[in-house]
């Protein structure tokens, strides 16, 4: 199961309990969109159980504590948040947004990439 959406109010522990019991056995979850779509204590119960997998890319809280469980938890792979990151263009389109919207502050222009509030992204 890979998991890619947004984390709105519809999607707040979207993956829980009942939906982890439907992954077949010896198949995987794979979270590197937000933490709040996963009950990650139910799926560490799954974890410790050796019924399934995951890789995780998202935390909450971040950075990962250290005196959290999951640093311990088997059948887990962990990344630090940088799953989606390009290495060649990431920064150059981070950098222009910014200053691209800077520019379209100061001209008094609508800014790109806004979010809207009651839509949640």
């Amino acid at each position: 199961m890979l998991l890619s959406l947004l984390h709105r109010d519809e999607t707040n522990q979207l993956i829980g309990e009942e939906e982890l019991a439907l992954i077949k056995p010896g198949a995987g979850l794979v979270n590197f969109s937000r933490a709040g779509l996963v009950d990650y204590e139910a799926l560490q119960r799954k974890l410790v159980r050796n019924e399934i997998s995951a890789i995780l890319d998202v935390f909450d809280p971040e950075p990962l504590p250290s005196t959290s469980s999951l640093w311990a938890t088997p059948n887990l792979i962990m990344t630090p948040h940088c799953s989606a990151d390009d290495r060649e263009l990431y920064t150059l389109r981070t950098l222009e947004l910014v200053f691209g919207n800077m520019e379209r502050f100061v001209e008094g222009k609508r800014l790109l990439n806004m979010v809207d509030r009651h839509r949640q992204y």
